[in-house]
């Protein structure tokens, strides 16, 4: 099936998808500089190693999830259509988001991560929404303001925590994360107009089914590359997430303020996102998605190293906000390298593969900087990260290239090309 051509209203559909993603992300985000604290404060878990590891396992458990069942999502995107596929995602995230409320013991959870992880898949689905009726001429600009409204969630989301948590407690704080996705389900079910038109049945019965759409995707040139530069990506910013509240505490704060310093340490490297991701975004449509991406991470490497040496809290949220500005060309960009690959038609099974790949990252990531963390110290992680981040920049430079055309061609059997 072509791509169905973008119509007027595009623009509109975009603006309320980016009102989307930042209530998701205030949503999803509220609660990363409160586990750690929530598992020593609430769970009765100890400080130090115990602690470190189960903030790394419950940080990553929902990308373990999601990097099973994300192409399951995607694949049932391109059939019934994107926009349930957000509301789906966005009604799971609220009801597993006040089941946080009720839980009293690591393990449990533990479960409503992961339960999270399989009925979640929003970043997918909305990313492929847009792609598909977004003109592929401004791809660049489309998925850099999606990648606005991410970066504003992750700003306002670890505050809103912060303060709610440090304030009012940790579980009202994850009763405001449901409340927050139900208005991002209501914005989405009144608001966004897809126009999306179901394959017919012979269409569908030519397609491959999903574990040879995968295999087949993942055997192209430019896509195939994209999934480990993904991986790397979620892996560095997601292992980063559980040990940063620790380390708060570790330098020149204390007591009631160390969550809401938490909160703002997640929100300066949003801040420097917001910014910089539509310019960027814009960037890569003028000089090429490749080289804005070889930039952004080669410049984040530099900076993750100095964070290992900071003192006082200052310096740490001057530096998270420099590699803020620079994750901000990161995801937009790989995002518009995915989709200008894509084959017609299978956008999203194609964003759910990378989510895949993505999901796997973060679930990998945490558990790699916790076992860092309780080996070797708070200040080894950023060492550590800072080598990830410098190898994901190798690999795009030695693997990944621009998207000669649009190409279900290269990535589909030649039997069905037209799918």
């Amino acid at each position: 099936m072509p791509r169905r051509q973008p119509d007027a209203s595009w623009k509109s559909t975009l603006w309320v998808m980016v009102a989307v993603q930042v209530l998701v992300m205030v949503a999803f985000s509220l609660s990363n500089p409160l586990l750690p604290l929530f598992l020593e404060e609430e769970l009765g878990l100890a400080r130090g190693r115990e602690v470190e590891l189960w903030a790394g396992l419950i940080g990553g458990a929902h990308f373990l999830t999601m990097a099973i069942f994300s192409p399951m999502w995607g694949n049932l995107a391109d059939r019934l259509g994107r926009k349930p596929m957000v509301l789906r995602s966005t009604a799971s995230i609220a009801v597993f988001s006040c089941l946080l409320v009720v839980v009293q013991t690591p393990v449990q959870l533990l479960t409503v991560r992961l339960l999270m992880g399989v009925l979640s898949g929003f970043h997918t689905t909305a990313t492929a929404l847009v792609g598909s009726v977004t003109p592929r001429e401004r791809l660049g600009y489309a998925l850099g303001l999606i990648g606005t409204g991410q970066v504003v969630g992750l700003v306002f989301g670890p505050l809103i925590g912060g303060v709610v948590g440090g304030y009012f407690g940790y579980r009202i704080a994850f009763l405001f994360t449901g409340l927050v996705t139900l208005i991002a389900f209501a914005l989405t079910a009144l608001f966004v107009r897809e126009g999306f038109v179901r394959p017919c049945p012979d269409e569908l019965r030519a397609r491959p089914g999903l574990l040879a759409g995968i295999a087949a995707m993942a055997r192209s040139r430019e896509l195939m590359p994209m999934l480990v530069v993904l991986m790397l990506s979620r892996a560095a910013v997601a292992g980063i997430a559980p040990v940063t509240s620790l380390f708060i505490g570790e330098l020149d704060v204390r007591g009631y303020l160390v969550p809401t310093m938490a909160g703002l340490a997640f929100s300066m490297s949003g801040v420097g996102a917001a910014g910089s991701a539509p310019i960027l975004g814009r960037l890569s449509d003028r000089v090429g998605s490749r080289k804005v991406l070889i930039a952004a991470l080669a410049g984040s490497a530099v900076i993750y190293l100095p964070q290992a040496f900071v003192v006082t809290g200052a310096q740490f949220l001057a530096l998270r906000f420099l590699v803020g500005v620079l994750d901000g060309g990161i995801q937009p960009a790989s995002n518009a390298l995915v989709g200008r690959a894509a084959p017609a038609g299978r956008q999203s099974a194609a964003y759910g593969l990378m989510a895949s790949a993505a999901s796997f990252g973060g679930f990998v990531g945490p558990l790699l900087t916790g076992f860092v963390a309780a080996s070797f110290g708070l200040r080894a992680v950023f060492i550590y990260t800072a080598a990830i981040v410098a190898f994901n920049c190798w690999w795009v430079v030695a693997k990944v290239r621009e998207p000669e055309h649009d190409m279900p061609a290269k990535v589909a059997p030649a039997s069905n090309r037209h799918s």
